[in-house]
């Protein structure tokens, strides 16, 4: 199967199928693989020793321990753009001096040695234990994506001035997006299922950029004349008290 994930074409598939990876690569019909062992991949650990020899420019681990995907498979693997792993109790190292995205499990032991032309990050999971020190370095940062997990602010992301996308979504202790506040070049900002936030009017409001705004599932906001002072092209609302009562806006 055959499947379009950040802009990387991964090609889902079984033991049997690794002899014809190399060639797919070569021809430009796949960027690279992903190893489920719940939809196809019937693979041994030690056939993952084959992976530098196929040129992969993708890889997606959803379930790394499952099928005994390691840092030292990582570290053969130093031409990936595109890298992620899940359900994995590695301390991961990441060190892929091209890689360009990123979906990684935060309520592990991460560290970033080398990440210059990263432009996302994925964060499952988004333990409060991230701080903007432990995060990984780029100046190219553009998206942030993070679903589930305890944090309490958006503060370990505040070191990215070019974020032009933000989508957080099931982070239920989320008080805090002041991170968010003034970025010139946010366009799309997304937030679903994250009933803590407080002073969510004030930081959206300060957004003049954007263009696209969802907020979905979001507990309770006074009013929505905030959204007014904005420019947004597409503006996505529901499962939210507003308690002054107005929805004028959504018409």
């Amino acid at each position: 199967m055959l499947e379009e994930i950040d802009g990387f074409k991964i090609g889902w598939i079984g033991r049997g199928d690794l002899q014809h990876v190399g060639e797919r690569v070569r021809a430009g019909d796949i960027d690279g693989i992903g190893l489920n062992p719940y939809s196809g991949w019937d693979g041994a650990p030690a056939e993952l020793d084959t992976l530098p020899s196929l040129g992969l420019r993708a890889l997606a681990v959803p379930f790394g321990d499952r099928i005994g995907f390691c840092q030292s498979h990582l570290d053969d693997l130093r031409d990936l753009q595109f890298f992620w792993v899940g359900e994995s109790k590695q301390r991961w190292r990441i060190s892929l001096r091209d890689v360009r995205a990123l979906r990684l499990q935060f309520d592990r032991n991460i560290v970033f040695p080398e990440t210059p032309e990263l432009t996302l990050l994925g964060a499952f999971r988004f333990d409060k234990r991230w701080t903007t020190a432990k995060m990984p370095e780029t100046e190219r940062l553009q998206r942030f994506e993070a679903n589930q997990g305890n944090c309490t602010s958006l503060d370990a992301i505040s070191r990215y001035h070019s974020l032009a996308s933000v989508d957080i979504a099931n982070l239920r202790k989320l008080e805090s997006i002041g991170a968010l506040s003034g970025l010139e070049g946010l366009r799309v900002l997304r937030i679903e299922s994250c009933k803590s936030i407080k002073e969510l009017a004030r930081v959206v409001s300060s957004l003049a950029g954007l263009s696209v705004l969802h907020l979905i599932d979001c507990g309770q906001v006074d009013s929505l004349d905030f959204v007014r002072s904005l420019n947004v092209k597409e503006f996505l609302f529901g499962r939210t008290v507003v308690r002054d009562g107005d929805l004028s806006v959504l018409r």
